[in-house]
Formats: C-alpha cells, structure tokens, sequence
C-alpha cells in the first residue's frame, strides 16, 4: 500500500510589486529542457498538494508523470525517482490514525501508482520510503493528536536518507513531493522541514529546486498572491500554458495550465 503526504506549501520570492520576467512554454517537457540545460545533478520537484475540497483541476502529478516527461529526465541521465510516499503492511494503528488525519483526494494513490509505472517503464528507477511502525508512533502525540512538523520532519529525513544512497553511487537522480522539502531559500522556521539547501552542499551547488503549480489550487494562497511572479502571471501570462519564473538561482517556479 502506498500513502502520500500532504503538507503545506512554502513558495518563497520576493514580494515587491516590479514585474518578473517569465517564459512561456508548450508543455511541461518544454519547460523541464530549459531546467535542464545547468546539467543539475539532482533535481527537488515539489508540487502545492490539492485537499480534498480542492477545485476538480489536473494535479501537478499527472503532468510530471507525461511519459515525454521522464523520457526527457532518461535522456539527460538521471537514473533514480524518489518519491514522498511510503509502503505499510497495514498493521500500525498509529498510522491509519495519522492517514484520517490527511486531506487528500481519494484518488491520488492512482496517480502515485501510475507516476511508479511510467518511471520504470521509463527505466528510471522509482524509490519510495520505508516507515516502521515505531515511527508513526513518534508522531502520534495522542490518541487522536498527530504531530504535524514532526510528521514534517520524518518525511524530509527519508526522503535524504535516499538522496544520500544515490549521491553515494554518484547517480543523477529525481526526488517528487511537495513544495516545501524541496525548498533552497525555505523560511527560518522551516529549515528542518527541507533537504534543499543540505543537498545543494552535497552536490556543490548542483541542485535545483523546480515548483510545479496548479493555478486553480494556489488562487486562493494568501502568501502566494503576495508574490511579484504570482502578481505578474495574473496580468501577463497566457493561462492556457506552462509559465516558468525563475525568481532565484536555481529555483524555478513552474504554473500549469489551467484545466477548468
């Protein structure tokens, strides 16, 4: 069984209200290319997660999984997928406890399975995380209490103990979560949540954060409609497109078409 983690976001630019230069692309390979053309050594792909009430509007995943996507990510040699997911044998009560305390759409197991899939169909190999049960009851605070930063803070250590293997064997690698434990520039607060800058180090400034967006699930995002690149998207960009803002180095912001 497989389970993904929903976290909150944590996209950070400046907030000035001068206009970002951004460029419009076809599809999301298209855009992947330009990421791509630095030969990063490993990449941190991290989506804004849709809830439960989310609009019905194609998640980031989906398009990540585009076989022309991984494809892409083969022939530029990376040889490894890690994803914020994990197995379970099903038998820890802390964790089916903390799984009716996530907000997440009853589909997205599908959607993990079919990323999975098309990554070795691909042959790029696909990893997800190893959880114990001693684990989740760390994380279980009460009988109905789940502890959210320390939830948090478990998946960014996983998530490392596999990047740390792959650099090890010297492998260009992938990891897909969310868009926070792939933050380079995260916030003061949420340096124990991230692996961005501690990868970044390990790979010489060879790392690079990429932030897919699904317009229909950040419109309501008060941080993020503080943003110049979101204020400028909404007056400039063509909404049917993929739009890419790269605000820092190494850090790129990927918006989505919309789908609704």
């Amino acid at each position: 069984m497989a389970v993904y983690l929903y976290a909150t976001a944590a996209i950070t630019s400046a907030t000035a209200d001068q206009a970002e230069p951004f460029i419009v692309f076809h599809d999301l390979k298209d855009a992947f290319s330009q990421v791509l053309r630095s030969n990063p050594e490993a990449l941190g792909v991290g989506e804004y997660h849709p809830t439960e009430s989310a609009p019905a509007a194609d998640p980031a995943i989906k398009f990540f999984a585009d076989p022309a996507v991984l494809n892409l990510l083969k022939q530029h040699r990376y040889s490894d997928l890690v994803i914020e997911t994990w197995t379970t044998d099903g038998k820890c009560h802390e964790e089916k406890v903390i799984m009716n305390k996530l907000d997440r759409p009853d589909n997205i197991i599908a959607k993990i399975d079919r990323l999975i899939r098309n990554s070795k169909n691909t042959a790029i190999n696909p990893h997800i995380m190893k959880i114990s049960c001693s684990d989740f009851n760390l994380i279980l605070i009460g009988p109905e209490i789940v502890d959210y930063p320390g939830l948090l803070s478990l998946m960014r250590e996983k998530m490392m103990q596999n990047a740390q293997g792959l650099l090890a064997k010297k492998s260009k690698f992938v990891l897909y979560g969310g868009a926070l434990t792939n933050d380079l520039f995260p916030n003061p607060g949420d340096r124990n949540f991230t692996y961005g800058e501690q990868l970044a180090q390990a790979t010489i400034n060879r790392y690079v954060e990429v932030d897919l967006l699904v317009p229909e699930f950040i419109q309501n995002d008060e941080g993020i409609k503080k943003q110049s690149w979101y204020k400028t998207y909404l007056k400039s960009a063509p909404k049917n497109k993929v739009i890419m803002f790269n605000p820092k180095p190494n850090q790129f912001i990927i918006i989505l078409p919309r789908t609704t």
